[in-house]
């Protein structure tokens, strides 16, 4: 009963739900690239997380072939700010 409890416990706090909003999608005036701009919040039991990520697209017939520029595999980390109920942490230095 014990190992059944555990697990309960282990997957609510390994849930998140994560949501994408855009932010801002600017055409190139003179080459087939599309630049976007996305705002990534995931949720956790006890922290959330937000994440700033840029995209480049290439324009191709009727759909958008997106890449990202920072994050994931990339060389860059996109700039990202987690919050929990007692403190708050960011990957943003200000100089």
């Amino acid at each position: 009963m014990k190992n059944i409890i555990m697990c309960m416990v282990m997957i609510a706090f390994l849930g998140a739900c994560s949501t994408i909003k855009p932010l801002s999608i600017q055409d190139h005036p003179t080459r087939p690239l599309t630049t976007l701009q996305t705002l990534e919040t995931t949720s956790f039991l006890n922290f959330k997380k937000f994440e700033h990520q840029f995209w480049l697209c290439k324009d191709e017939a009727e759909t958008l072939n997106c890449t990202p520029e920072c994050g994931g595999q990339t060389d860059y980390d996109c700039p990202a700010f987690m919050i929990n109920g007692v403190s708050s942490s960011s990957n943003i230095i200000l100089k």
